[in-house]
Order: C-alpha cells, then structure tokens, then sequence
C-alpha cells in the first residue's frame, strides 16, 4: 500500500504503526524525534483524545521543521526520511562507507526501504482526516471504545489497556478551532539552498527517491554512494577540526571561503605541494609533508588552497592540544572511503606538545593509507618525521607590491604599483614588522572597501 487517501481512520493509523514497527536500520527512535511523535499522535487518536492527537501533531509538524533535513521535496516529511536514510551515520552507511559486506544488514536495509517508501506518501491531511473521522465517530457513540485502537496504544507505551470516555463537546469546539490554525507539511521552492561537497551525486540520488514510492531497489545505490563518498559529515563537508572531547567538528565557513592561494611568489612552494598531494591522491605512498616559513607567510593556507583544489581531499585541522589523540583520529577516518590531509597546524619542535607528537608518530609510522599527514611550523623539525619540507620565505619590497597587486586583480581593483608602492614604505614603517601574506591581505582590503568591494579576511 502506497496511498494512504485510501485508508479509513482505524486502517491508516493501524498500518502506520505496523510499518513503524519493522524498520530495523533506521531504528531506534528517539525521544522527541519526528518517528516517535508520529507513534505518539496515533496512539492519542486510537486512544479517542482527539485533543492529545492535534498537540502531538502540532509537535510533530515543529520537530519536522526544525530538524536537519535539507528542503529538497516540498514535504518537510519526505525530507526527514530521506534526511534519515542520506545523512545520518547508520549503521548501513557506516558498513557501506568502511567497505565491509554484512549480508543480513543489507536485507534488513532493503526491507527499511520498503517501508519508508511506504510512509513517504503520508500526507499532513491524512492525519487531518482521521482525525476528524474519529471525532465524527465519538459524537455518534461517546462511550463506545475501540478496542483495536487501544490495544494499539497499550502495545506502543507498555501501559494496560484503559477503557475511557471520550467529552464529545470539549473535543468538537477544539477541533473547529483548531481547523484555521492547520499546519500542512507541504511547502514551494524545493531546491537545495545550501551546498554539500556531494552535491552532483546527491541530486541524482534525490531524483530517483522523489520520482517513486517503491524504495527498495535503491539500497545498491545507497551502497554505492556511501562506499564513494563516505557517510555523516563527510558527505556535506571538506574542511574539519579535530578535539579530544567532541572528535571531528565540520568548518563551513572555511568551506565557504574564497580562494586567493596560490600568488605567484609562491608559486614553486605551491606547485611542490601540489604533486606531492596529487601522488597521495592517486594512491601512492608519500612521505609526510611540513610547512616551514615565518609568522603570516601563508603557510596554513597553501594546505588549505590544495583542498580547494582537490575536489575529493578532505582536510582535518589539528592543534597542539589535539596530537595526544591522534591514533583515535586516524581510526576515526581509516574507515571512511575518501582520502584526509590530517593537518597539525603551528606545531612548535622545542614544546612539550611536540615531545608527545613524536612519541605517537613513533607509534604510528603505519599511518592509515588514506592519510597525509601534514605539520606547519616556523622551525624545520625533525627531518624522520617530516622528510619533505616546503620553506615559505619573506618577500621582499618589489614581491610584496606584486602580492597586493594580483590580490587586487581577483576583485577587478585596479591601483597603480606606485601608489601601492607608497603605502608599502608606510605601512612597514608604522607596523615595524616583517613583509607577510596576511600584512599584503590587508592592505589590499584597504584598497577593495575604497572601491565599494568587498574582501573576505581569512
């Protein structure tokens, strides 16, 4: 059964609970998550309290407006289940993304499929209607109970089975006034307003779940995308930090961010680092890369250019608090199909931080195939930690007017190198520090708000 406009009060709501009651996978619910308000509002309804039936819809409707689910339908419903079966971690996405083969989860996700399929053609107004069914058949027999759904209730709250007289009147003008204040799921401009790294592949995946009610030959599919592109985060995001306490964190303002690496004083720093990625990306193993140069010169961003770059490379941003649990990142991220530069940023050699960090390197020469294992410091290290060192230098005067030059260039800002050239000498004079990226940044900004632009400080 696909079409629930067919279905009488007793017969949809019994229906909906029974398809509830198989899902495996996608299981179990949680309190105040859309599923169980959904088990909630038709327990009131079987239960004859048409008033505890609008409240639990009312919020059930809230928990499906304010969940996770992108807006890709126009159905917030159809957007949690596809939410439910696309973007969270279950156990079949985990399975399908680390590349192991279970059988009997593979059937149990097949049979999920089946089901929300099934309930994906619940419409807002069906539970309008047997809602108001029930209440047209409380004010024919007030005192009649219906055994078939208080059982129903009993068997979902574990409570015996309670016999009650429903208040006809009370039920009816909350109805009536209720009948203005509807909330329907259904909503206009289904597109998908936020980006996600997997985007060209999801929109086909999206197309075929909307396109039919019979979900169960999508499970090979679902295989497939999660055993390319990983599951969670990983399939929205590029960029991550990593913390001892709440593991991997997504960064979508750094994801966000618009691309001004490499300059072409940096050009053979850039290139370098390039093929060395590039070779990690084709499956070679390569030896771990540091960043050295001084403060400001850009080194954090030439790793953060390569992700840019690199459609299918994700980035996992680290501190010094954060190398003591490395071993647990790695098998965090060992299980997931996609390759990850892990980047130990400003790592400083003679800190105790750095002591720790190669103590656990020592223990993790083995690093997971699918890391790089990047550092950025202003020293050179240890050359048996990071072989291959990348050295970021100071421009000089005549370098650093080229680097506001081409920085202006992106934003169709046009200065004289003279004028630049001035407000170079002036700046070095009034900041009495070195010529840097992030010093050439700013005195472009200074230029890109003069011209009404704008230019997004990194």
């Amino acid at each position: 059964m696909h079409d629930f406009s067919q279905c009488n009060c007793r017969e949809g709501s019994s229906n909906i609970l029974l398809l509830l009651s198989r899902l495996t996978v996608i299981r179990p619910f949680e309190k105040g998550d859309p599923f169980s308000l959904l088990i909630e509002t038709l327990n009131a309804l079987n239960a004859g309290d048409i008033l505890a039936c609008i409240s639990s819809y009312h919020k059930l409707t809230s928990a499906l407006i304010h969940s996770k689910a992108r807006r890709v339908s126009g159905d917030v419903w159809r957007d949690y289940l596809l939410y439910l079966l696309i973007e969270t971690p279950h156990a079949f996405a985990k399975a399908a993304a680390a590349g192991i083969e279970d059988e009997p989860l593979y059937s149990a996700m097949r049979t999920d499929l089946c089901v929300l399929g099934t309930l994906s053609s619940l419409k807002d107004e069906d539970i309008r209607r047997f809602a108001l069914e029930k209440q047209h058949d409380t004010k024919l027999s007030p005192h009649r109970n219906d055994p078939i759904g208080l059982a129903s209730t009993s068997a979902w709250s574990g409570a015996p089975v309670r016999h009650t007289a429903s208040n006809t009147q009370s039920t009816a003008s909350f109805i009536t006034t209720c009948e203005a204040d509807y909330i329907s799921w259904q909503y206009d401009n289904a597109l998908m307003h936020d980006e996600y790294v997997c985007d060209e592949t999801l929109e086909e995946i999206y197309l075929r779940f909307l396109q039919t009610a019979d979900w169960r030959p999508f499970a090979e599919d679902l295989w497939s995308f999660f055993s390319s592109y990983g599951c969670g985060d990983f399939i929205k995001h590029k960029l991550f930090t990593y913390d001892c306490k709440k593991g991997l964190v997504p960064l979508p303002s750094l994801a966000e961010r618009e691309a001004l690496f490499p300059v072409s004083f940096y050009e053979m720093q850039h290139r370098k680092a390039l093929e060395h990625t590039i070779s990690f990306m084709q499956g070679s193993r390569v030896e771990n890369m540091l960043i050295c140069g001084g403060a400001a010169t850009g080194k954090t961003e030439l790793l953060l250019s390569l992700c840019d770059e690199l459609p299918e490379l994700r980035l996992v941003l680290c501190n010094a608090a954060s190398c003591t649990a490395l071993s647990e990142l790695f098998e965090a991220i060992s299980c997931q199909p996609l390759r990850f530069m892990v980047l130990l940023d400003n790592i400083r050699f003679d800190s105790d931080e750095a002591d720790t960090l190669l103590s656990t390197l020592e223990c993790t020469k083995l690093l997971p195939k699918n890391v790089l294992l990047c550092a950025t410091s202003r020293s050179r290290g240890e050359e048996r930690n990071f072989p291959l060192c990348i050295t970021m230098p100071y421009p000089t005067l005549n370098d650093f007017v080229d680097i506001i030059s081409e920085i202006l260039s992106q934003y169709d800002v046009r200065i004289q190198s003279e004028l630049i050239r001035s407000r170079c000498i002036d700046y070095q004079a009034e900041a009495k520090e070195k010529l840097s990226l992030s010093a050439a940044k700013r005195i472009a900004d200074e230029y890109i708000k003069k011209q009404g632009g704008f230019y997004a400080d990194i």
